[in-house]
């Protein structure tokens, strides 16, 4: 008998699946407060929302049966929350905590000439008190701004950890950089295979009319070669870096440093 109740729930589970759509996951918090302040930034987009999951509160927008709906919005709101990106969200209006809608949301059909006595049937006898306890708990403007800052703190702290990851792994920044970023890496490609150019034949002119004579003439070549050597490898699109007067460059494939000779 008990094997046969299983399965049942079993298959009315199976029958039944959660209601998953594409969200914007835009901020997760222990404190309920800091992320309400955050919340502020997105209340204007669509289906904005805090949601407790197993003692986490999380910040998300949008509810979209596809993905690519979301795309514009999320370049938008990464401008305040580097750290946003899109998943599968189960739409459940239970987990939602903030904000909350009123009773006349809720039961629409109370809304007529009978709304006030239906909005008596479905309120708490107590309202009263309710209302004292929430006029009560109402941040101080020193509460606010302290929350303001907490507020702050996460985000400047979800900016150090990206820089952190984008320069352990550079090769994740070329991928996951938007459409107008690629458009700014091919006009600096052409820039600097014309600035290649123009070294080039300047270091051919210096050639001819200083020579190598002398100490001063050939460190100047040298740097121009350097210089020439830099803008090759920009060129052809290299991720570089200087470290104690040595070039490094990144090997995508070992996704390493090595130095350039």
């Amino acid at each position: 008998m008990i094997r046969f109740v299983l399965a049942t729930l079993l298959l009315i589970t199976v029958s039944f699946p959660a209601n998953l759509k594409y969200c914007i996951q835009v901020a997760t918090d222990s404190n309920l407060e800091a992320l309400k302040v955050s919340f502020q930034r997105v209340k204007d987009y669509p289906e904005a929302r805090i949601e407790n999951r197993e003692n986490l509160y999380l910040l998300r927008v949008g509810a979209e049966d596809k993905k690519e709906n979301l795309t514009v919005m999320l370049r938008n709101i990464r401008r305040y929350f580097p750290d946003a990106f899109i998943k599968k969200c189960e739409i459940n209006e239970s987990y939602v905590v903030y904000p909350q809608k009123s009773a006349i949301q809720e039961t629409p059909e109370l809304t007529g000439q009978k709304g006030k006595e239906g909005l008596r049937e479905v309120s708490p006898q107590k309202q009263e008190p309710m209302k004292t306890k929430a006029e009560t708990t109402e941040p101080t403007q020193g509460k606010e701004t302290k929350e303001l800052l907490i507020a702050i703190k996460n985000e400047l702290s979800l900016l150090r950890k990206e820089v952190s990851e984008l320069s352990k792994n550079p090769q994740k920044a070329t991928e996951e950089s938007p459409p107008y970023f690629e458009k700014f890496l091919y006009s600096v490609g052409i820039f600097t295979g014309g600035l290649f150019f123009f070294t080039w034949v300047l270091l051919i002119l210096i050639y001819r009319k200083v020579g190598t004579s002398n100490v001063e003439n050939t460190n100047l070549l040298n740097d121009m070669f350097n210089l020439i050597k830099v803008l090759n490898l920009l060129n052809k699109g290299q991720i570089i870096k200087m470290e104690n007067g040595k070039l490094f460059v990144y090997d995508r494939k070992s996704e390493k440093w090595r130095e350039v000779d």
